[in-house]
């Protein structure tokens, strides 16, 4: 409205502010293609025989300004918007819990180390002992009379076998066993954090193809504009006839540029369905603060204690050790103790008979010391892959923290400098041909490039959130800052 009351100002005919007003309607209403369009074009195009030089400039003058009015001005109230939306929206926080609640990798992780628990409790247990049933010293040659009594050494016997393995045998495997509880524990907290963070990726790439297709269907619509009053300008022979032809080229490729945009905000929503399920059908709530990091604050200064994928190798390391402790014990052997009750005929006595029995280590350095020196290189190795792992996540998360550092920067400058620059150079190209001093291309060239800047600015937004995302999901949710307590 403002630029069509500075047009009106001008010393030209009272036809001239009609058909700005005009203009003003078609392009607040947005019906580029309907049959009152096609009216109002045959109507421009007697006006424009009728105007002077001055007349048409202002005309095509006041759409630039109305078309370079902001995107705010441009969509309904929010009032208008929200009354035919659901109230439900999709935060960011809200996604990460909801792929907590649909996975089913937690809970085969929380059976892991029931399983591994309740092993450690059988493991601390003696054997079962073994019951001996037989028939000693029984004749085979000979009548089969009396074949069970006739002999004084023939006897029915009955016995218990108990291994005795040695205490601290048994708490060894214990231990073991509580250390692959303690394992798959690990293994649970890094698929949460797992999971969080490839819920809140889905979601900035959903968030940020959202951004970037209301960016082109703006473009979409001040070049349908453009192309119409170029149409215009032309069937009064005040443009040449090359115009008409390359607005509806520019046009074209706008919509094949909002097709792209439309598929891969479709391919976000669908990554991000597979997290959150039908939640992804729901509005997108404001995006966080991407310029705060839980990393930055004192509870978070000793994160490689609290980085769930350090404590996983720890925990292997840690099972190592338990493997190397039990194969120590296996140096020695276990004693077995033997009890038996011999019944024998009537006219003998009975007999019962008490032995022990142990295995014979006849070459412990080729078998039982292979088992320990092989336990040895295998908790050699948990430990170098783990000091490994902690200079690689040292390295890594420096890397996210100085890529999402830089990005700030960027979106800094590309506010402070690069879209004022761009939006003065729109405003003074559009002053030169208000002025008569300049032609009409500088004035779309101009636009042109500040709008590839705005689509530049969401795609450095984007990865600056997704290095964001990396640096917060790295503790647990316990230590971390809300992400609902950070939006602006």
């Amino acid at each position: 409205m403002s630029g069509s009351s500075r047009s009106c100002l001008s010393p030209v005919r009272p036809a001239t502010c009609s058909f700005l007003f005009a203009a003003s309607s078609t392009f607040a209403a947005g019906h580029a293609l309907d049959a009152s369009v096609a009216a109002a074009d045959r109507s421009a195009a007697k006006m424009f025989n009728r105007l002077g030089s001055l007349g048409r400039r202002a005309a095509v003058t006041s759409f630039l300004l109305l078309s370079a009015m902001p995107a705010a001005a441009q969509t309904p109230t929010q009032h208008q918007t929200t009354q035919h939306q659901p109230t439900q929206t999709l935060s960011l926080s809200l996604a990460m819990t909801l792929a907590e609640q649909n996975s089913q990798a937690l809970p085969a992780q929380d059976a892991a180390a029931r399983a591994a628990s309740a092993r450690a409790v059988a493991a601390g247990q003696l054997p079962d002992p073994v019951l001996r049933l037989g028939l000693d010293n029984v004749p085979f040659e000979g009548s089969l009379d009396g074949v069970l009594t006739r002999e004084p050494t023939t006897a029915r016997s009955i016995g218990l076998v108990q291994a005795l393995p040695r205490q601290s045998k048994r708490q060894a495997r214990t231990q073991l066993f509580e250390r692959e509880a303690d394992l798959a524990l690990a293994r649970r907290a890094l698929e949460r954090r797992r999971l969080r963070r490839e819920a809140a990726l889905a979601w900035v790439q959903a968030y940020v193809q959202s951004q970037r297709l209301q960016q082109i269907e703006a473009q979409r619509t001040e070049a349908e504009l453009l192309r119409e009053a170029v149409d215009a300008a032309f069937r009064a022979a005040r443009a040449s006839q090359t115009e008409p032809f390359a607005a509806r080229l520019a046009l074209g490729r706008l919509e094949d540029q909002r097709l792209q945009a439309l598929a891969q905000q479709q391919l976000a929503l669908a990554s991000l369905r597979r997290w959150v399920g039908a939640a992804a059908d729901w509005p997108l709530d404001q995006a966080p603060d991407w310029q705060q990091s839980s990393l930055d604050s004192p509870q978070a200064a000793d994160w490689m204690a609290q980085d769930p994928e350090l404590a996983l190798s720890q925990a292997q390391q840690s099972q190592a050790g338990a493997a190397v402790t039990i194969a120590r014990e296996d140096l020695r052997a276990d004693w077995s103790v033997d009890l038996r009750f011999a019944q024998r005929g009537p006219r003998y006595d009975n007999m019962a008979s008490i032995g022990l029995t142990v295995p014979l280590r006849w070459d412990v350095e080729q078998r039982q010391g292979r088992e320990v020196a092989a336990r040895l290189a295998l908790q050699q190795q948990a430990e170098a892959e783990s000091e490994e792992v902690k200079r690689a996540r040292d390295t890594q998360v420096e890397r996210w923290r100085l890529s999402w550092r830089i990005g700030l920067r960027r979106l800094q400058t590309y506010r402070q400098e690069l879209l004022p620059l761009a939006a003065a150079r729109t405003q003074a190209a559009l002053a030169a041909y208000r002025a008569g001093s300049g032609p009409l291309q500088p004035v779309l060239e101009a636009r042109v490039a500040e709008q590839a800047l705005r689509l530049e600015q969401v795609q450095i937004e984007g990865q600056t959130a997704s290095d964001w995302i990396q640096l917060e999901t790295l503790l647990p949710p316990a230590t971390t800052q809300t992400l609902e307590q950070k939006k602006p």
